[in-house]
């Protein structure tokens, strides 16, 4: 039996937070250094109040798929919305970085809960050709939702810096939600487990999918971490301007995503998962050799689109090949190679900028993701 209309929205909206965990606030960054200005390494701390959130939800996504396989679903994601809220929020009222920074970290504390359990619930409730359309469906959801909360971000930034950390109590809403419609599933019986080939979570083909998944967001990632920086930098910018260039991002990201279900009538995953990281270093590549903002624009949504088509393939594909049985496990293990990814963007791409300019860096990834792009022209090894 398909779910309900309630329980496909509630799955949806939660989804949502994973986007507002991060970019909801990357338009505040060049006014957050700027206020922080006379404490040393202010640039770096800047940047990890964005990316913090995902060490500590690569940190908490394994323990919350072990609580998740062992207690259920449903109760922990509750209690991570809360969390959500309070910590997210906590940048509106702590004016010391550090206290500020904490709070980021418990953030992402709530979200790696929030989203292996939602993770899990997709896989529990959806049979297989339903959920690989459901998951293009939440891609497309996401990077929808991030577009208002980014540019939303953006407009609040130019208010008050503090003003877009408010957007987090939005998980409260989500509350009844989740207790109306999201109904604990039964754990897999005896039969399931006798049938299922393999409980290893770090069987290979797991494994190439943790590996891929950390290596897409640490590309991905640096739009959001650097391009505030580059447009202000090289356009003189505004927090408007900034949100709304990461935003088309990720509006051409949920048109890609919610395309998936239409495109896969046509074409194989990996046909489009090939696409996508075509379009990606076209993108990248783009915005390295930008003469202006409108092109730059243009650049960012093939890279969105590129994001749109990549995400879908790589969740639906760990769904299908972990278990029932370790589901939780390798959902929390996919999650944590997700948001690893997102931390260490900003880390890995620190040492290169003053080498390279932000351009170069943007210029040296489109090619990273061109030559990646060959090697998956000749190799199934990606399937």
């Amino acid at each position: 039996m398909s779910p309900s209309l309630g329980t496909k929205t509630t799955l949806l909206l939660v989804a949502s937070l994973t986007v507002m965990a991060g970019a909801t606030i990357a338009a505040s960054l060049p006014d957050i250094a700027r206020h922080f200005e006379g404490i040393k390494g202010i640039e770096l701390y800047a940047r990890l109040i964005l990316t913090l959130p995902a060490l500590f939800i690569a940190f908490g996504s394994p323990l919350a798929g072990i609580i998740v396989d062992r207690y259920g679903r449903v109760t922990p994601l509750l209690v991570a919305l809360f969390g959500y809220a309070i910590f997210g929020s906590s940048g509106y009222y702590a004016d010391n970085i550090f206290l500020i920074l904490v709070g980021r970290a418990l953030l992402g504390l709530s979200v790696a809960f929030a989203m292996t359990a939602g993770i899990t619930l997709v896989g529990d409730l959806f049979g297989e050709k339903e959920r690989q359309h459901f998951l293009g469906l939440q891609s497309a959801f996401v990077s929808l939702g991030g577009f208002f909360f980014i540019t939303g971000g953006g407009y609040l930034a130019d208010l008050d810096w503090r003003y877009p950390f408010l957007i987090y109590l939005v998980s409260l809403a989500y509350v009844p939600l989740v207790l109306m419609h999201l109904k604990e599933p039964p754990k897999p019986s005896h039969h399931d487990d006798l049938i299922d080939q393999d409980h290893r979570v770090f069987q290979p083909a797991l494994v190439r999918l943790y590996l891929l998944a950390a290596l897409s967001m640490v590309i991905f990632y640096l739009i959001p971490v650097q391009l505030p920086f580059y447009l202000t930098d090289h356009y003189h910018s505004n927090g408007s301007m900034v949100g709304f260039a990461i935003g088309s991002m990720t509006i051409a990201s949920a048109a890609a995503a919610f395309s998936y279900k239409f495109l896969l009538r046509r074409f194989t995953p990996r046909t489009l998962f090939v696409t996508a990281i075509a379009l990606a270093a076209t993108g990248y590549l783009g915005i390295a050799a930008a003469p202006s903002v409108p092109w730059m624009m243009g650049a960012l949504v093939l890279s969105g689109f590129g994001l749109g088509l990549s995400l879908p393939y790589i969740q639906t594909l760990m769904l299908t090949t972990a278990s029932a049985k370790i589901r939780g496990r390798a959902t929390g293990l996919l999650t944590a190679s997700f948001f690893m990814g997102q931390f260490v963007s900003p880390v890995l791409a620190q040492p290169l900028i003053p080498l390279m300019g932000l351009d170069g860096l943007f210029g040296v990834t489109g090619a990273l993701l061109g030559i990646i792009f060959l090697g998956l022209l000749r190799t199934r090894s990606v399937s």
